[in-house]
């Protein structure tokens, strides 16, 4: 799928999550992948679906569909921290934090700065609730 294809899809899919059609967009997410096959953009916006229908474990499995086939995928990584702290599985989250941070991309710095601001105090808060020392962002 090309970059067009991919922005629409995901339009589309944010448009059905924010008028509560989560589950529509789950169908046809499920179509288009056994059509293109395994995809790591499919997989997050599955994972990002369940996540808004409240359904964690289905997110936590297509999430590590997406990560399975692009570890470093950014997306996947941003939604997967959010989920595993509302598991209460905070080394998990803090885990998928860090990992976001270092395969941020570069235009994301400057458009996706609610996130960042987000994901650094996460990293403060979980260094003091659980008295670590930051990791150091390479």
């Amino acid at each position: 799928m090309g970059i067009i294809t991919n922005f629409l899809l995901k339009l589309k899919v944010a448009r059905c999550i924010k008028k509560g059609q989560a589950s529509l967009a789950l169908e046809r997410l499920e179509q288009l992948l056994a059509q293109e096959g395994p995809s790591a953009f499919i997989y997050w916006l599955m994972a990002w679906c369940h996540e808004s229908l409240d359904d964690m474990a289905s997110a936590v499995s297509a999430g590590k569909e997406a990560l399975a086939l692009e570890p470093d995928h950014y997306e996947s990584l941003k939604l997967m921290a959010g989920v595993y702290h509302r598991l209460d599985e905070y080394d998990k989250a803090k885990d998928c934090v860090i990992k976001s941070l270092r395969h941020c991309p570069a235009k994301a710095k400057n458009e996706d700065k609610d996130y960042l601001s987000w994901a650094a105090n996460y990293l403060s808060w979980y260094d003091m609730e659980f008295n670590e020392p930051n990791p150091t962002i390479n």
